[in-house]
């Protein structure tokens, strides 16, 4: 799983990704920046588990949306479309990978002037404290989505820039489920406001294509 950190406030989404691409072993097969802004429609998401295209795909299958409503509306299918590539993705290759895709969406309400944050996902999603079991395809509703998960509370008082490095970094020493680190590439910090998008880069690592990721 690489990096997919939203953090929702009621004035602005923040995202905090990587850029590594990777293939089902662990090797770094490119870069690519992971958050897509759809200002026309009210929407910024973030993408993980994507083996081909990328965030560009995720772009232009949004371009015949015309309203919010109607993108939220179809992207459940979007989604499901996404996982169907992967799968036939794997079956050329002769792999066996998880290929589920996972969703972190930052939606702004022009009446409320206000962001919520959801989650889609064609795999399973923890609920915690709830007891109930996540459906996937559904959307659930979230403040903040820290993923992969560590071993530590994110501070009260979150600066994203100072924090959002020492999230990054503890996230890129985790291993994934494969076993491998799948973090890495260059950090990234993307604040959206009902002005507008700006993105930073807030650290670089010496990861390589072609190469696992060694932190």
């Amino acid at each position: 799983m690489t990096a997919c950190n939203m953090i929702i406030s009621d004035d602005r989404a923040v995202f905090l990704t990587d850029t590594a691409l990777f293939d089902p072993d662990g090797v770094v097969v490119g870069f690519e920046r992971k958050v897509v802004c759809m200002p026309r429609l009210g929407l910024a998401i973030s993408l993980t588990g994507m083996m081909i295209g990328g965030p560009a795909v995720l772009r232009a299958m949004f371009r015949p949306f015309r309203t919010q409503a109607e993108a939220l509306e179809e992207l459940p299918d979007v989604a499901w479309a996404i996982r169907e590539v992967n799968m036939e993705h794997c079956a050329r290759d002769g792999r066996r990978w998880a290929c589920d895709v996972t969703l972190a969406i930052a939606v702004y309400d022009i009446g409320d002037r206000r962001f919520s944050g959801r989650l889609l996902s064609t795999g399973n999603l923890p609920i915690r404290g709830t007891g109930q079991a996540y459906v996937p395809g559904t959307y659930l509703q979230v403040r903040n989505c820290i993923s992969p998960a560590i071993d530590r509370h994110l501070p009260v008082e979150f600066s994203v820039i100072e924090h959002g490095r020492w999230l990054l970094e503890r996230q890129r020493r985790t291993l994934s489920s494969g076993g491998y680190h799948s973090v890495g590439g260059m950090a990234e910090l993307r604040i959206i406001t009902a002005e507008g998008s700006r993105k930073r880069v807030i650290s670089t690592w010496p990861d390589r294509v072609g190469e696992k990721i060694v932190p």
